[in-house]
């Protein structure tokens, strides 16, 4: 019985196993050449795709989506006709920050200017030919499950801290990406009731009377009928030349 009594009491000295610690995915960007973001830009430092991970992870993401609408043409009129002209790109607006003060460990002290500015490079003006161009990179971010390819719109830095020597110490970045997504909207409008097909004016009709510019379809079989005239499709543009 002591031996068992001893066993027992062994047992509750014996430590646990910690709990393995999880830690969060951090945001990624990745660079392509162009914007069917099949070829990637290559790092002659790593020869690797060129990328950049955060050091921290932004505490919020505002999406922007905006609806076009055609705007009324008629004079002194400031409203809009209500009729949708598709979508404008939609936008990510996020902050991030770069940390040099050691806060995040050791190995970052004074090191947030060198951070930005390769985010800089990265989203940017990297060294391919989108910098030639004078064009933003074609950039792929990466959070969790979210899949963003877009383009750099706006960035703004503003310097926090700095470290006795001038040296920045944490840089607080606020961007703003258009999305260049092709599976997105194209934002181009429909052109609804109309065509720019031109058939034969029936012969004997005056094209005149069965044809106008701003008829719909509908409209213009309707003139037809009531010049008595046959049953074609009458949706062409009237010309000066035919009544010669």
């Amino acid at each position: 019985m002591e031996d068992i009594n001893k066993a027992e009491k062994q047992k509750e000295f014996i430590p646990k196993p910690k709990a393995k610690v999880e830690y969060a995915e951090k945001m990624k960007f990745l660079v392509y050449q162009k914007v069917d973001f099949k070829d990637a830009v290559i790092d002659p430092a790593t020869n690797q795709q060129l990328m950049f991970v955060v050091q921290v992870n932004p505490d919020s993401i505002s999406r922007s989506f905006t609806a076009k609408t055609v705007e009324d043409k008629k004079i002194r009129s400031a409203n809009s006709s209500g009729e949708g002209a598709g979508f404008e790109a939609e936008q990510y607006s996020f902050d991030l920050i770069f940390d040099g003060t050691g806060a995040l460990g050791v190995h970052t002290i004074g090191k947030a200017n060198e951070y930005f500015q390769k985010f800089l490079k990265t989203v940017y003006a990297n060294d391919t030919d989108q910098a030639v161009k004078k064009e933003a990179s074609f950039v792929e971010i990466r959070y969790g499950k979210e899949i963003y390819r877009c383009k750099l719109s706006d960035l703004s830095a503003k310097y926090t801290l700095f470290g006795r020597n001038g040296d920045p110490m944490r840089i607080k970045a606020s961007c703003t990406f258009i999305s260049v997504d092709k599976d997105k909207p194209d934002g181009k409008p429909k052109n609804k009731g109309k065509t720019d097909v031109a058939p034969e004016v029936p012969a004997g009709s005056d094209p005149k009377e069965l044809v106008n510019p701003q008829d719909t379809i509908e409209e213009t079989e309707a003139k037809a009928e009531e010049n008595n005239s046959p049953s074609l499709l009458c949706c062409c543009y009237c010309s000066a030349d035919l009544n010669k």
